[in-house]
């Protein structure tokens, strides 16, 4: 992998992290046996077939959220979940071909000649928006956040340097 594809990569995950976590907030890996029953329940529950990897305990404003990173049909998803077990967030990581046709159309007329570093699918609140790392020639990487509809929410270039 070249260099600036690693950082890239980087960059996402640490994107990942703060859209979940906020300025003031923390967070901390913990052991998967650390992790409230009600949550791991509730992970187990929406995905019966998935193996369970890791988890991180989050604090955002005074308020106690578990991230835990599972494997499900070939795919890398973190479930968020409140501390009694709600599930507030999946995040989970698509390929081109899986994005609506309205989105991928978007995509590439909107941002044509750019390189696709990653996709995911968020699932908040029932709706669900796709969240894409791209970079374009010549340009710093762009995170673009679309809805299923394929219009542009958010597009913020990423600061390679954090």
């Amino acid at each position: 992998m070249c260099q600036p594809t690693r950082r890239l990569l980087i960059v996402f995950v640490l994107l990942l992290s703060a859209r979940v976590v906020a300025a003031d907030g923390k967070e901390d890996e913990i052991p998967l046996d650390k992790v409230p029953k009600a949550v791991t329940s509730a992970v187990k529950k929406k995905f019966p077939e998935a193996k369970l990897q890791g988890a991180a305990k989050q604090t955002v404003d005074n308020q106690i959220f578990y991230e835990v990173f599972i494997k499900h049909k070939g795919h890398e998803i973190y479930v968020v979940c409140e501390p009694e077990g709600k599930i507030v967030e999946i995040d989970r990581e698509i390929t081109l071909k899986d994005l609506p046709k309205a989105v991928s159309d978007s995509l590439k007329k909107q941002f044509p000649k750019a390189t696709v570093v990653s996709i995911e699918e968020v699932i908040e609140d029932d709706e669900i928006t796709y969240a894409v790392i791209l970079k374009p020639q010549k340009k710093k990487a762009l995170h673009v956040l679309f809805d299923p509809k394929g219009k542009v929410l958010e597009e913020e270039p990423l600061d390679e340097k954090k």
